[in-house]
């Protein structure tokens, strides 16, 4: 007999399944006839996202993912729009993020662009205390990314 009690899910668990989500959206949207190359180089930038946010900040990570990106290309440099809007709509409502990362296709570049306004207007305004929150917040999420993406790349020629 199923216990009828709600489940309820920690912050962690939370990031781990977002994360989880994150990764697989990576590896349809990467996917390519290069043997995966694309999620390949986006298994690489996210292992290195944690250290660039503690070496070199929070906003300097977003503003650094943004810069890399082309509205007029969407198409072009898409592990780094993944990876930035992963971590957006995580720190903009976690609630909410699983649903905005699903509708990544759908997701035109203005709301991006909105997304990243609010979070770095949101940012620059806080309090450092809450500015340190929402980095450590950041760098937890990405540390499960990085587990995550590389148990999927493990996953490489498995038969789903």
């Amino acid at each position: 007999m199923a216990d009828a009690t709600p489940q309820v899910l920690s912050l962690d668990q939370k990031r781990a399944a977002y994360a989880w989500v994150c990764v697989n959206v990576a590896r349809h949207e990467l996917r390519n006839d290069e043997r995966d190359k694309d999620y390949d180089k986006f298994v690489s930038l996210v292992k290195s996202a944690p250290a660039l946010i503690m070496n070199n900040g929070l906003m300097q990570f977003l503003a650094f993912c943004r810069s890399k990106l082309d509205d007029k290309k969407p198409e072009k440099e898409r592990g780094y729009r993944l990876l930035l809007l992963a971590v957006l709509a995580w720190l903009f409502d976690e609630e909410k993020a699983k649903a905005i990362i699903q509708g990544f296709q759908s997701l035109d570049t203005d709301k991006q662009r909105h997304l990243y306004r609010h979070i770095m207007n949101s940012l620059s305004e806080s309090r450092s205390q809450d500015y340190r929150l929402q980095t450590m917040e950041a760098l937890e999420l990405t540390k499960w990314l990085k587990q995550q993406a590389d148990a999927l790349k493990s996953f490489a020629g498995v038969k789903e």
